[in-house]
């Protein structure tokens, strides 16, 4: 076995000055590399990889796919076309005078087309928290939208019937961060039988069902006129 001298190993210097670094994985963040192999593990001994000499691939330290020095904010990358369809998670690491910031916190995740294009969606979820009867036939559904960190955020909420006696129109209302619990309320329902309705996040073209099969129930009618009262004095 033909270990590579420590001097081919240092030779490599990518933390010069002060910049950023950007590395990319595919599928988890877990599969985000950024350092290169240059020994491994083969029949219980160490041995160097095929590249791992001076000006070898295996030689270089970091993993990184791109770069940019001080003071130039934004790291240009084109995307091969492996990554079409894919997943892709994404992290900037920032270095200065030959010591990178190694952290793996919240990689950003990027959604990839056949096309390459950023098809990111939304990845929030909600959690239904009651259902109101309404005069006139309307049912308040009030929920809360759990944002994600990744994706995009949606900009308004969409309730729409997807079953029932009757074809009403879609209810909406606007997104605000940060605002508590939200409410929708539907147009005037009958009572013949339960709707079902599917809750909607919207952010232009890009759409998430948030919650789908919900039943809702509306009170139309109404309770019944009394017949007979009494008065009591006071």
């Amino acid at each position: 076995m033909r270990l590579v001298p420590t001097r081919c190993i240092r030779s490599h210097r990518p933390f010069q000055g002060t910049g950023a670094s950007l590395y990319i994985g595919v599928g988890t963040p877990g599969a985000i590399a950024y350092r290169n192999n240059r020994l491994w593990p083969i029949g219980g001994m160490f041995t160097a990889l095929g590249g791992s000499k001076i000006g070898g691939a295996n030689t270089l330290k970091t993993a990184r796919v791109a770069s940019v020095a001080d003071p130039t904010h934004a790291i240009p990358y084109t995307l091969p076309g492996t990554l079409a369809s894919q997943t892709v998670f994404a992290q900037v690491r920032t270095y200065k005078d030959d010591c990178e910031c190694e952290t793996n916190f919240r990689p950003v995740r990027i959604e990839l087309d056949g096309s390459l294009a950023d098809a990111t969606g939304i990845h929030g979820t909600a959690t239904l928290l009651s259902q109101e009867k309404r005069d006139g036939g309307i049912v308040r559904l009030r929920f809360v939208y759990n944002a994600s960190l990744t994706g995009i955020q949606p900009t308004l909420f969409r309730a729409l019937r997807t079953a029932g006696p009757t074809s009403p129109a879609d209810a909406t209302v606007s997104y605000l961060p940060k605002s508590g619990p939200i409410e929708i309320d539907t147009p005037a329902l009958s009572d013949a039988s339960a709707y079902t309705y599917t809750l909607r996040a919207e952010n232009g073209a890009t759409t998430q069902n948030l919650i789908t099969g919900l039943s809702v129930q509306a009170d139309a009618t109404g309770p019944t006129a009394p017949t007979s009262g009494s008065a009591i004095s006071w």
